[in-house]
């Protein structure tokens, strides 16, 4: 199938570092992708930050939903990616952004 990659960039611009509490956190609702026929990729999710952990959307309970926490300090920035395989892409399909939570 093809592999398509998501890239999302987390930058802490306020005034306090994420640590173990509270933790940075990141979210994407995957379930319209999986819906029409892509498939997450197990253990796709990382982050270039040490220390960041992600859940397994498809596990149950986790309806669907990428989620993510770790460490990011004033001024750092965090590059996640995580990847869907889809057997067959329609022409007529196009592709659309979704609304993420950082």
């Amino acid at each position: 199938g093809q592999r398509v990659t998501y890239t999302v960039t987390l930058y802490n611009n306020g005034g306090v570092d994420y640590d173990d509490a509270p933790a940075a956190s990141f979210s994407d609702d995957l379930s319209a992708a999986l819906a029409h026929g892509a498939k997450y990729v197990p253990g796709s999710a990382g982050s270039d930050v040490p220390g960041w952990a992600f859940n397994d959307p498809t596990a149950p309970g986790a309806n669907d939903k990428l989620a993510g926490f770790g460490p990011l300090a004033v001024g750092q920035t965090a590059t996640i990616r995580y990847s869907t395989v889809r057997n067959r892409i329609r022409k007529s399909r196009s592709l659309s952004f979704r609304k993420m939570t950082a």
